[in-house]
């Protein structure tokens, strides 16, 4: 039982592994960049790797029958994903991937074409892949696999714990967005009230009006080098954070158009 234990504990790594390679493909493919696609920073899609040791555990036993093997992939790996939507939307209050466009999907959460394509890729995987990677973890020395394992479940804790505090940050960050942009309104407003025929009627207000505007330049520059150049935002553009982007780049122009008012008085 032991030694069961331990090799599934190292297919997670490898497959974790190999799971956030393929979504770096992938990304990469599309976009024509490269994307730390995983959830984590590191170099691991965990979600891969429990997807994995549960179809060698569950189905190892259908691997001759490769229709069954198929069937029994894409439902385990549907319900898999299904419930790591789920989980993650009710925990983070953030939806991370949504197949709503495409057609015969489950409320975004998984949708047919992903859930087949999942299933050839699992008996791609257990028919060819797996008999190699196998092999090579019970030929790897036991003290050595063991290190490898204690100290890659370590580090993956370790980042899942400053994942989670980043993604806090980030929803924190987006009131602070949201915040910044009312009050670049009101400024905005409050100087177009003060111009009439071109000029600024109170122009005893500009010093204050300038200090106003250093102040929300200062929060601003603070916010884009937190926000939009986050990892997470990157990887999983579905985020609602990401639409602050938007925000900001409304704010942006707003600033131009403010000084460009000051400027000309």
């Amino acid at each position: 039982m032991l030694n069961s234990i331990y090799e599934l504990g190292m297919y997670f790594i490898i497959y974790a592994f190999l799971g956030w390679c393929v979504e770096v493909a992938y990304a990469a493919f599309v976009k024509g960049e490269f994307v730390n696609r995983g959830f984590l920073n590191g170099p691991v899609c965990p979600i891969y790797g429990f997807g994995m040791v549960i179809i060698i555990s569950v189905l190892t036993p259908l691997k001759s029958n490769l229709l069954l093997l198929f069937l029994g992939s894409v439902i385990l790996t549907s319900l898999l994903e299904l419930v790591t939507g789920y989980v993650l939307e009710k925990v983070f209050h953030e939806k991370w991937w949504d197949y709503s466009s495409s057609p015969f999907n489950l409320k975004g959460y998984i949708c047919l074409s992903f859930s087949i394509l999942w299933g050839l890729a699992c008996v791609f995987v257990i028919d060819l892949i797996h008999p190699m990677i196998s092999g090579t973890v019970r030929l790897l020395p036991k003290t050595v696999g063991i290190i490898i394992l204690l100290a890659a479940s370590a580090v993956m804790v370790v980042d899942a714990a400053l994942t989670v505090a980043a993604i806090s940050k980030l929803k924190r960050n987006a009131g602070r967005v949201d915040e910044l942009e009312k009050h670049m309104r009101k400024l905005s407003d409050s100087i177009g009230e003060k111009i009439s025929d071109g000029v600024i009627v109170a122009m005893e207000k500009r010093p204050e009006i300038e200090e106003k505007l250093e102040k929300l330049q200062a929060k601003y520059k603070n916010i884009m080098e937190q926000h939009t150049g986050h990892r997470i935002l990157k990887a999983y553009p579905n985020l609602s954070n990401v639409k602050r982007i938007e925000s900001l780049e409304r704010i942006r122009k707003m600033f131009a158009a403010i000084k460009e008012k000051l400027d000309n008085k």
